[in-house]
């Protein structure tokens, strides 16, 4: 496989299917991984960012002179055009710190961009996805996602199907993905995958 430096690799999945466990995987080997809901909570710290976001969404979104998460998601969640108008004030510092963060990584040959909305902006950012050589995503039965989700956020069933339903479907994401990991067993099975598909891209680069 020729290839200029760093080969990257795109990797998503849906609520509650495994996608942070098997970043957390990576970081422990050793990879670098670009965490694009950790920039979007950096971002969401600007004090520009958080003045606009308060201006456009009303002042009950702030706890003091900080963004409250939770608040805001409850603005967005049902509400399509709110959710855009976040994404426009969001998205292009967000793509911004990430394309940052890649040139700081030009010397490693396998970076990691752990990106959940990575199928639903890919259009909006061709430019930055046009880097990436090749999507992972990790998969999970509905049922399992559910009562993940369910344990995770403390939330009933019906709480859970709404935010699983909001996304993409993960049948859709696996259709479009170069590579899938199924999480549907125990830890073991699931770094065995991982191992694998590592090992499968570093033969590549012989």
């Amino acid at each position: 496989m020729m290839q200029n430096k760093p080969y990257i690799v795109g990797i998503t999945g849906g609520i509650a299917s495994g996608k942070s466990t098997v970043t957390k995987h990576l970081k422990g080997l050793g990879y670098e991984v670009i965490d694009f809901d950790k920039i979007s909570k950096e971002v969401l710290e600007n004090r520009f960012v958080i003045r606009e976001v308060s201006m456009t969404f009303g002042d009950y979104i702030l706890d003091g002179d900080k963004v409250n998460r939770s608040r805001l998601a409850k603005v967005i969640f049902n509400d399509r055009y709110a959710r855009q108008k976040l994404n426009e004030i969001m998205h292009p510092r967000i793509y911004m710190k990430a394309t940052r963060e890649i040139k700081k990584l030009h010397n490693e040959k396998i970076i990691f961009l752990d990106i959940p909305l990575l199928f639903e902006s890919k259009n909006s950012y061709p430019k930055f996805y046009s880097q990436i050589n090749e999507i992972w995503v990790v998969s999970s039965n509905k049922n399992i996602q559910i009562s993940r989700l369910m344990l995770r956020d403390q939330i009933n069933l019906d709480e859970a199907e709404g935010k699983i339903d909001s996304q993409l479907k993960l049948q859709l994401k696996e259709k479009l993905a170069d590579t899938i990991i199924y999480n549907n067993g125990d830890l073991e099975n699931l770094y065995s995958q991982v191992d694998d598909q590592l090992k499968n891209l570093l033969e590549g680069f012989k």
